[in-house]
């Protein structure tokens, strides 16, 4: 009876720590990025849609698993109606430990006079380096541009989790 008791509780003594390693860590943080430089390439449509491909750094603050974020590197990919931006794409977020986060992003740019205006963005976790390498998460970002030339503030929350 007593090797039921002890077996029943080591039992529930794993799933406790299984559940708990997997338990989803809520997290925010802000990105800035300085005005992107843009290569872009216009299909010709009457409609004027075209595709262009935007490579920028920008810089986040807030934490990672205790970890500060820091400068982030991408290429996204972008279609322009003219009244918005579809943009996607990867995203490396370097933190101060060392290791590196992956994310893939999706967002949808209003655009007033032909300058973006908001953005809402959604983005996937999918892995990274070092002690990052199993983190899988998701959140959403809103997007606040300013005047031409000016800087593009995100601010996102989501989920992660560290298996």
């Amino acid at each position: 009876m007593k090797r039921a008791i002890l077996c029943c509780f080591a039992v529930l003594v794993l799933c406790a720590v299984s559940v708990r390693a997997h338990a989803q860590t809520k997290f925010s943080f802000t990105v800035t990025c300085a005005p992107t430089n843009v290569m872009q390439v216009v299909t010709g449509t009457p409609q004027k849609i075209g595709s262009q491909v935007s490579i920028n750094s920008c810089t986040a603050s807030g934490e990672i698993a205790g970890s500060a974020m820091g400068p982030l590197a991408f290429a996204t990919y972008v279609e322009d109606t003219g009244t918005e931006l579809k943009a996607w794409g990867p995203i490396v977020q370097t933190l101060a430990s060392g290791d590196a986060v992956y994310f893939a992003t999706q967002t949808t740019i209003t655009l007033a006079d032909g300058h973006p205006v908001t953005g809402q963005e959604s983005f996937t976790i999918f892995g990274g380096t070092g002690k990052m390498a199993s983190i899988k998460g998701s959140g959403v970002c809103a997007v606040l541009y300013g005047a031409p030339g000016t800087n593009a503030v995100a601010t996102c929350t989501g989920e992660y989790s560290l298996p």
